[in-house]
């Protein structure tokens, strides 16, 4: 997503959601990273905070201040955490800022030391790769295959966390409801893309998956249960979701990365067909 999205996000989240209408600041970054889809460890906040310092927490990297506002610039998630409070930090965009409160900042050079203090710094795949989508620069030598690999294993019979099934009913019903139309789908690009995140690819504008809490309303003389979405429209569903074809179609995720022009290869694609294909993609 790019920074209005993210910090659009960011709103919405603190306007709609009763959980992120609180002083506890991990109860609101819970409820605007679950909204981006991104995770954040399970417990209390010092849990959090040593979890996160591990730098090998799903996509969360360390990193400076200022890098931290620069992934929040770029609409990448990041935060800035301590063993008693942790701020998500709002994209600097000066036509559409973000209020500023104790758990949601834009840091800049004003920012008071006393807001900051004892914070370290962590970003969404921040160093995982430099690939924009559709840059067409990208260097790749910084991502974790084994940081892949490891969620592979750990999600291949479950859902992982902020993520759906696919080919989940559940998720079919609701798709059906947001979109008017349900051809089936199954679970396998979802799922390499899943992984890939968790490589240290970051989402982008071509790219990406995301979901979105709406709130119930009541109407009066209706019984049904009513929502709006994250852009104020009634809807008879919970949950809305977000996400392109190179993350859920095999077709046009092949297309995606494949394209030179996008920044994930500079070298021909290696068809596999065979076991020593494999070898020889692994080997090169």
């Amino acid at each position: 997503m790019n920074k209005k999205q993210y910090n659009n996000v960011i709103e919405n989240t603190l306007k709609h959601e009763l959980s992120a209408q609180t002083d506890d600041s991990l109860s609101v970054a819970r409820a605007i990273f679950d909204n981006m889809g991104v995770a954040l460890p399970q417990g209390d906040i010092k849990t959090v905070y040593e979890t996160i310092k591990t730098n090998n927490y799903m996509g969360w990297k360390s990193c400076t201040m200022q890098e931290a506002q620069a992934a929040a610039d770029r609409g990448v998630a990041a935060i800035g955490i301590s063993e008693d409070k942790i701020v998500v930090l709002s994209a600097n965009d000066e036509e559409q800022p973000v209020a500023q409160t104790a758990s949601v900042m834009t840091l800049s050079e004003n920012t008071s030391a006393f807001a900051v203090e004892g914070m370290q710094y962590y970003s969404y795949s921040y160093g995982g790769t430099t690939c924009q989508g559709g840059s067409g620069t990208c260097s790749n030598n910084r991502y974790k295959r084994e940081d892949a690999v490891a969620y592979a294993r750990e999600y291949a019979n479950s859902t992982g966390p902020n993520y759906v099934n696919f080919g989940d009913p559940v998720f079919a019903a609701i798709y059906l409801a947001q979109y008017g139309t349900w051809t089936g789908m199954a679970d396998c690009a979802n799922f390499v893309s899943q992984c890939l995140v968790a490589g240290g690819l970051k989402m982008n504008d071509d790219w990406y998956f995301y979901q979105h809490i709406n709130t119930a309303v009541a109407l009066p003389g209706i019984t049904d249960i009513y929502y709006r979405d994250k852009d104020g429209v009634l809807v008879s569903y919970p949950i809305s979701y977000y996400f392109s074809a190179p993350w859920t179609t095999a077709s046009a995720q092949y297309e995606y990365f494949s394209n030179t022009a996008n920044g994930y290869t500079s070298t021909n694609v290696i068809k596999i067909r065979s076991i020593c294909d494999i070898e020889y993609a692994v080997s090169h």
